[in-house]
């Protein structure tokens, strides 16, 4: 069933709350655990129900793994079902919350998989947590990705977080790059999710795009929100020196061409090289040369296009942002 990653706590969900809570009085922790091996999922909700009032430090030794081999299992559909909710009845999604909360506070990496696949729809905490896993966290998210449409847009917003991690969990160069090139790729059919992505990761190279998407859409609800993020992205870009723009541009361009062959391999070798030669003259103060060789890839870009190699959305991207880039220099 699919999940809303930002549905608010409403009374009718706290009472429901206490109401599973309440089922499972009497129960030990002990009895809690064996409860999740129930084919009830109302069972099984109480006994998340009664583990979570138990910190977990002092859950029992056969809780964390039960618990989060239930989450793995509900999120490949290996739980077995013997009751059929009424329309409106929200009780499995509130039980998939619940469970996600139970195995996200546990922080164990071996949670990765169930949280990847169902927990990153349940919220923020649980995408940040899978991200702060680096490396790690990616087969899970494309598996996530290939296996499950629905959960798609909470893969971007989790791939954002993972560009934003520092220290010993950061992406690689080349990890980042693979990154990179599934936000290319999706910033048309998910342009929401990537804007959210994009905030998370500070990727203010996008804003150019995002706002046009914004601006083109027919969707009242989605050209809000897309320019809004795109206005907040665009006050950060003001506040970035071009050379640090021309950087994430190159990162970005880098990953629109992860595994490129034949002509299209020659324009963003070509590419790659006209924006890494304008970063030097930045760098040296030679604004107008620097002008001139943006100029260049701006020309290239737009031959790649008439010819093929470059998508739309990947050439306009490029393109708004090299426009910029020559307003500021």
């Amino acid at each position: 069933m699919p999940m809303s990653a930002y549905r608010l706590v409403s009374p009718l969900v706290l009472i429901l709350a206490v109401a599973v809570a309440a089922t499972a009085r009497g129960q030990t922790p002990d009895d809690a655990a064996t409860m999740l091996a129930s084919s009830s999922f109302r069972t099984r909700a109480a006994g998340v129900a009664l583990l979570n009032t138990i910190p977990a430090s002092a859950l029992p030794p056969a809780a964390p793994p039960a618990l989060m081999s239930l989450l793995e299992r509900e999120a490949t559909g290996q739980v077995q079902y013997n009751e059929i909710t009424a329309d409106g009845d929200e009780s499995w999604q509130e039980y998939i919350v619940d469970l996600s909360a139970a195995v996200l506070r546990l922080r164990d990496a071996r949670s990765l998989r169930g949280l990847a696949l169902l927990g990153i729809e349940t919220s923020r905490s649980a995408q940040e947590f899978v991200a702060s896993l680096g490396a790690a966290a990616l087969p899970a998210l494309n598996e996530a990705w290939r296996a499950k449409p629905t959960v798609r847009p909470d893969v971007i917003l989790t791939w954002g977080s993972a560009l934003a991690v520092t220290g010993n969990s950061a992406l690689s160069p080349a990890d980042r790059l693979a990154v990179l090139a599934h936000l290319e790729s999706a910033t048309e059919l998910y342009s929401l999710a990537v804007a959210g992505a994009a905030g998370r990761a500070r990727l203010v190279i996008l804003a150019p795009i995002l706002n046009q998407i914004g601006d083109t859409t027919s969707d009242v609800i989605v050209r809000a929100r897309l320019q809004r993020v795109s206005t907040d992205l665009r006050t950060q870009l003001a506040l970035t020196p071009p050379v640090d723009v021309l950087s994430q541009l190159r990162a970005w361009l880098g990953g629109i061409c992860l595994d490129a062959r034949g002509p299209r391999n020659g324009d963003c070798t070509a590419l790659q090289q006209l924006l890494e030669n304008a970063a030097a003259r930045l760098r040296a103060g030679e604004g107008g040369a620097a002008r001139a060789t943006l100029t260049a890839a701006r020309q290239r870009v737009e031959t790649a296009r008439r010819a093929g190699t470059f998508s739309g959305v990947e050439a306009v991207t490029l393109s708004l942002d090299l426009e910029y880039l020559l307003g500021k220099i």
